[in-house]
This record gives structure tokens, sequence and C-alpha cells, in this order.
């Protein structure tokens, strides 16, 4: 990994808890002062108070972690996305034997805290103390061999059940989270796809640009890895999802990546607003509108339900407990053992298998509740462990532009109702002559190119309207031209 990107994947959330700290120190001197303020003041004050504190809950991670460029943050995701590829790849059994993976593991993370060198110092002073007698009355202090080894029995099962019950919370917690964007993700995707079928080609593609405005606004407002000069205006240019100077001057006041989760409702708003209009000019049936409008609140709810992750974190109580707990574990686990290198005793069971015993307790135990705090919050920025939201972002944007304007999406059996139509009619059949709609302008995206959905069918159309083969038009031109249907040209011919 590049040394230009390893101090954004550090742990290093002391900032972050000081900063959520001071957030609600602010809420409760806000709350006190709100006395002496007249209605007018009171509201404005408010507005800007609770938008500065949102700031600080919701980007809370320091300037220096968070990458400066698009490029920095892609290169982040492809960091995380590599970590995927070989959580699949290799085998738990055999990962140790890769040496090169040690530096991406969760070790070296946890020499980065203070209490970790703590524990270590308590284990190694007392082996020292054990081994030379410095002190007079030796017996006294350690005590014999059998004294030892029945004293501190009964603490590892406690300690071993509070750490597998937190990490299994915070797995939990994580696998919700998950599950939670994968299925907001695939409703906005069956927003898209309704949309394809039942409005026009103008609406639908009006439909592209809010659907992933929504999905984009909503991470950007929640993580603090991801802000508009990093990732957003590069992520809506290259999928123009403002065609509009309107559109772009709107977004620009809505200052996402410190509004919190309104600006992802405002784009829910829209596409509800969209709908009920098309319903309102009689261009969208009542059960499609019923169906998409409760897709749209599925998925902002989904969304928001992120967000009451990161507001309802794990207990502190509960966290001060299990710290509390590993530390008076590992500290006298650490006198246990380094009393073990007496004078009599040989280096091989007196000093290094006692210390290998401690020092695979001490990664274990902190490992497990470090991984925990991890993959609790796969939001926070901080962690190789995150979601790769590019990714997710990106593959949604892909499917819902395929799906919006790629030809494949036209149904078969309504290409070739058409083909045999328009078949029958250059053959003078008396067959009349179906209503097209005029084809959509092809939309401007870099680096893609996607046929348009429809073509213009020869003969004058007529009055588009979809109970006729709209809204999958196809071409009735000969099969070696550029605009015919990919059936083959026997049924082409019928």
């Amino acid at each position: 990994m590049a040394t230009a990107t390893s101090h954004w994947l550090l742990p290093g959330r002391g900032s972050s808890v000081a900063a959520c700290r001071r957030a609600a120190v602010r809420a409760v001197a806000n709350q006190a002062n709100r006395t002496g303020l007249n209605d007018s003041g009171w509201l404005k004050a408010r507005t800007t108070k609770v938008r500065h504190s949102q700031r600080l809950l919701f980007h809370t991670a320091t300037t220096e972690r968070v990458p400066k460029t698009y490029h920095d943050t892609m290169k982040v995701n492809a960091i995380r996305e590599a970590l995927l590829i070989d959580a699949r790849r290799l085998s738990p059994i055999s990962a140790v034997q890769y040496a090169s993976k040690l530096r991406v593991s969760i070790v070296p993370r946890l020499f980065l805290y203070p209490i970790v060198w703590l524990v270590v110092g308590v284990y190694v002073s007392c082996a020292v103390l054990s081994r030379t007698q410095p002190l007079h009355g030796y017996e006294g202090l350690f005590g014999n061999v059998y004294e030892r080894d029945g004293a501190f029995s009964g603490a590892s099962v406690l300690v071993t059940f509070m750490v597998v019950f937190y990490l299994g919370y915070c797995y939990n917690r994580h696998f919700e989270q998950y599950a939670a964007l994968r299925d907001a993700m695939s409703t906005l995707v069956d927003v898209m796809i309704n949309a394809r079928v039942t409005l026009s080609d103008a609406q639908a593609r009006t439909v592209y640009c809010y659907v992933n405005l929504l999905h984009a606004t909503a991470y950007v407002g929640m993580t603090p890895a991801l802000n508009s000069a990093n990732f957003l205006d590069r992520f809506i240019v290259e999928h123009d999802l403002a065609p509009s100077p309107f559109l772009q001057e709107k977004l620009r006041m809505m200052d996402v990546e410190h509004s919190g989760g309104r600006s992802f409702n405002v784009c829910a708003g829209w596409l509800i607003q969209l709908f009920h209009d098309a319903h309102k000019r009689h261009e969208l049936d009542g059960e499609s509108y019923r169906t998409m409008h409760e897709e749209v609140l599925k998925a902002r709810s989904l969304l928001n339900s992120l967000y009451a992750y990161q507001h309802q974190v794990i207990p502190f109580v509960y966290s001060h407990l299990v710290s509390l707990s590993c530390f008076f574990y590992l500290a006298f686990l650490g006198v246990e053992k380094g009393a073990r290198f007496t004078p009599d005793s040989s280096y091989v069971f007196g000093a290094a298998v006692p210390a290998a015993s401690f020092f695979i307790a001490l990664v274990t135990t902190l490992g497990l509740v470090e991984i925990g705090q991890a993959i609790s919050d796969p939001f926070s920025g901080d962690d190789r462990e995150d979601f790769a939201l590019p990714s997710f972002l990106k593959s949604c944007a892909d499917l819902t532009f395929h799906v919006a304007f790629s030809s494949h999406m036209c149904a078969p059996h309504i290409e070739e109702a058409a083909a045999v139509v328009a078949t029958k009619q250059e053959s003078g059949t008396g067959f009349a002559e179906p209503s097209v709609s005029a084809p959509p302008k092809p939309l401007r995206r870099r680096s893609v190119s996607i046929a348009p959905r429809a073509t213009e069918m020869t003969g004058t159309p007529g009055k588009a309207g979809r109970d006729t083969v709209a809204p999958c038009e196809t071409s009735t031109s000969s099969p070696s031209s550029e605009t015919s249907s990919d059936l083959p040209a026997a049924a082409l011919s019928t």
C-alpha cells in the first residue's frame, strides 16, 4: 500500500470521540442559552447550531485522514476491494503463510494504542524481577509455582464471554447495516425499472438522475470519507446526473456533505413529485404510481436507518466495561506469565513459552475488540474494513443507466410483434400503421456508448400512446441497417 494513503486508514478514533464529545457539550450549552433569544433569533440560531452539530457528528474524521481528491478516494476504495478479494480467495488456515498480508491485518494496529505497550511493560517488568530477584523476600512477592497456576483461572472465562458477546453484537450490527445498504440499492433499481416501462423517455431520464442523486447524497452526507471535492462532483459529471444548470445550482445550495440526511430526503421528494405529476396528467396509472411511490419511501426508510445506526452506537457503559476487564485481565496475566521466569527455570519453558502464551492472549483479546469496533461502524472511513461505497454507487449508477437507456431492455415479444406489423404493412395487407413515439436523444456520458432505446420506424408515425408498441420501439429497416432489430433474419422475413 502506498505511503500516501496509509494514514487515512489508521484507527485513531480518539479525535473522533473528542469531536463528538465537544458537539454534545455545545448542544447542552445551546439548550441553556435559548431562553435569552427571541422567536426569530432563536430560529436562526437553532438552524445554524444544529447544522454545525450535525457537521461535527457526521464528519468527525480528522482532515489528514480524509482523501483530498477523487483519485485518492478511488485509491482507498481499491484497497478495500483488494481486501475483499483476499478474504474470498485465502483460507483462514493458510492465510498466515502470506507474510506480506500481515501489514494489513489487525496486529499492527494494536500497537498504536498506549494500553498495549503498558500491558507489555507489566509483563516484561515482572519477568525481569522474577529472574534477577532484586527485592528481599522474593518468595513472599511471587509465591511458588503451585500457587500461581490456579490463581487466575476464573477471570479468563468471564473475559472470554464478554469479548465474544461484544464481537457478536458488533457483527450483527455490521450485517444489519449491509442488509439495509443492499436493500436500498435494490429498491432504487426497482424504481428505475418501473419508470422505464411506465413513463416516457424524458421522464425516465429524469428518474435516472434523481435516483442516483438520492443514493449518492445519502452516503456523502453520512460518512466523513466522502465529500463534494473528493467524490460527489466528479461522480455527478461522470454519470451526467445534473444535466441542467438549475439542478446544479440546487445541489450546490443544498450543501450535501454538511446537511446530514436532509439532501437525500429532498431527492426522494423530487421523485415522488415527478410520479405524482405524471399520475395527474394520466401518464401513469394508479397501480404503477402506488408501487413506485412505496418503493421510493422504502428506499428512503432504509437509508434513514443507516443514519440511525450512526447516531445510536454501542452503549458507553458496556464499551468501558469491556475495556476495563480486558486491561486488568491482560495486566494480571502478564504478572502470572512473567513470574514463571525464575532463576532456576529454563529459557524455553520459563521465558519463551510463557511469552508466546501472553502475546497470543494479548493479540486475540484486544484484536477481537478492535475488529468489533471496526465492523460496527462501516461508514466511519477510518478502517480498511469499511464498506467500499464508491463501488456501490458506481454499480447502482451503471445498472440504472443500462435499465433506462439500453435497447436490450425492450421485451422480445414486443420487438417481434412490431416486426410482424411492419412486415405486413410493407406487403400491403392492410394493417394499420402503428403509432410510435419519436426516438429519444441519446444521453451524453463519458466513456460510455450505448445504443438509444428506440429507433424510428419507416413511414409516418402517428400519435404516441402507451397502448401501442411503445415503450419498446423497433426499427423496420433492412436487417443490414445499423438500426435494425436484434432478431434473426428468418424472423424478420416472416
